[in-house]
């Protein structure tokens, strides 16, 4: 029997409980004003890249925006959907 991918998806978050908070013990322990998140930026996008995402920083190197098309390689470009998440990481 197939897993759904809820599931799936809820294995996966559980097997990565204690990085995630390390992460976010690490960026709580940093705190920079909004717009000028560089030091978060360049530390989200090294955990990113090193994840296997393609990454790339945002405008004066604050954000960061992630691609995950290696999750989808066996997918036409026609039958891909799209995910967009998007979450503050300022933090005064």
């Amino acid at each position: 029997m197939n897993k759904s991918w809820q599931t799936h998806l809820d294995q996966l978050i559980d097997s990565k409980r204690t990085t995630m908070i390390a992460l976010r013990r690490q960026l709580h322990q940093h705190p920079e004003p909004s717009g000028e998140e560089q030091e978060t930026s360049r530390y989200l996008f090294q955990e990113l890249q090193q994840a296997g995402f393609q990454v790339r920083l945002g405008h004066n190197q604050c954000g960061v925006i992630a691609d995950a098309d290696y999750l989808t390689a066996s997918v036409t470009a026609t039958q891909r959907g799209r995910i967009a998440l998007r979450a503050d990481i300022d933090a005064l």
